[in-house]
């Protein structure tokens, strides 16, 4: 194989972890959706912010170490699709006062 050129390398990339440009506008920019797989190679997406992810009853767990991540664990913080991740920071966003606030200045109110 040849050495390829960094355009080469750029159009062979795929994207692993997606930040959210409009949550810093919110001050979550800390917020990104990661893929993670797991031991039997099964793409998985986590929702991180600062060593903790957001797991599917809304609230944010540690992270622990990927040999001590129990299949609990894997349940209740990893998402199938990166839509189910998304939907997940939605619904945790709508708990946020602050983002309350926005909705009710679309709304008129």
């Amino acid at each position: 194989m040849k050495v390829p050129t960094a355009k080469e390398l750029t159009e062979q990339l795929i994207p692993k972890a997606y930040r959210i440009p409009m949550l810093s506008e919110v001050g979550y920019d800390r917020v990104t959706i990661e893929e993670r797989s797991t031991e039997d190679s099964v793409r998985r997406w986590a929702v991180v912010c600062a060593g903790s992810v957001l797991n599917k009853e809304g609230g944010w767990e540690y992270e622990p170490m990927p040999s001590s991540r129990n299949e609990d664990f894997l349940d209740r913080c990893r998402y199938t699709t990166l839509e189910s991740a998304c939907e997940q920071i939605v619904r945790w966003l709508a708990t946020k006062p602050e983002m309350k606030k926005e909705e009710d200045k679309h709304d008129g109110t």
